[in-house]
């Protein structure tokens, strides 16, 4: 598709921009959704990061708060289906983010360990025209699948909050999502600000920790792809190799390969 490859052709001249080296690239791009994840005191990337940190607890606080006062919503607007269920979507987003959370914390050492092993993976492979060729295609798919699926999560977001406001300033008070904070009325302009503010709060941490959780994976899913990639590269030539070893000369650099392979899939799996 002509759009998709304009996409990558501007990906291409971004990390290109940043760097020639596709490791530092992907150190990059590791750093910019670490950074993200920061945001909400889940940036496992960091070397000393620490599961304790306080913006992570104050996150949690958050969220703990958070949880009540739409189970207080739900109370109040038990009865009117609309506004229950506006609601109860949001209270579900709440076990999203615990069960997000819980992830990165309690696999925390296994992400970073898993990281570790890219680095190492991609310090492997320096001055071979194909094996570089193949990281910085796959780097490129990475970096476009992280902007794309960052671009998205954040445009939809603020679309709606664009919206609400929009509809509020012209016709009637309304808010975007369901939950509102207790007590505060919106049918006058402070409690609608308050209320708007609080929810625009909450909805960029539920981004932010939506963007940087799911664009981990991606990375990780990416650089199985690559190892798996490159598997195939080294058994395509290890097969052509093979053909030319009529004489048996190539016998030593075939068995060398062969173990090469080995390891290499044997790291893999673990």
């Amino acid at each position: 598709m002509y759009l998709l490859e304009r996409l990558r052709t501007v990906v291409k001249r971004r990390l290109e921009r940043h760097s020639l080296d596709p490791r530092e690239q992907y150190t990059a791009i590791v750093k910019g959704v670490n950074l993200i994840g920061g945001l909400v005191g889940v940036d496992v990337f960091t070397p000393n990061f620490s599961p304790g940190n306080l913006h992570l607890r104050l996150v949690l606080l958050n969220t703990f708060a958070f949880f009540w006062i739409n189970l207080y919503n739900l109370t109040t607007t038990y009865g009117n289906l609309v506004d229950f269920m506006f609601c109860l979507e949001t209270l579900l987003y709440v076990f999203i983010a615990w069960i997000k959370i819980h992830v990165f914390v309690k696999h925390k050492t296994l992400i970073l360990k898993l990281h570790q092993f890219m680095v190492q993976f991609f310090d492997q492979f320096h001055g071979d025209p194909e094996q570089d060729a193949l990281l910085v295609r796959t780097l490129q798919d990475t970096y476009l699948l992280v902007a794309l699926f960052g671009f998205c999560s954040s445009a939809a977001a603020l679309l709606i909050f664009v919206s609400s406001f929009i509809w509020s300033m012209l016709f009637e008070y309304s808010l975007p999502l369901g939950f509102f904070i207790p007590t505060v009325g919106m049918d006058h302009l402070k409690g609608f600000a308050l209320n708007f503010a609080f929810q625009l709060f909450e909805s960029a941490l539920m981004v932010a920790g939506i963007i940087s959780s799911e664009t981990a994976f991606f990375i990780f899913l990416q650089n199985a792809c690559l190892q798996v990639d490159m598997l195939r590269l080294e058994l395509a030539r290890l097969g052509r190799l093979n053909e030319l070893n009529t004489d048996g000369h190539h016998t030593g650099e075939i068995r060398t390969r062969i173990q090469t392979i080995i390891k290499h899939h044997i790291a893999h799996l673990e």
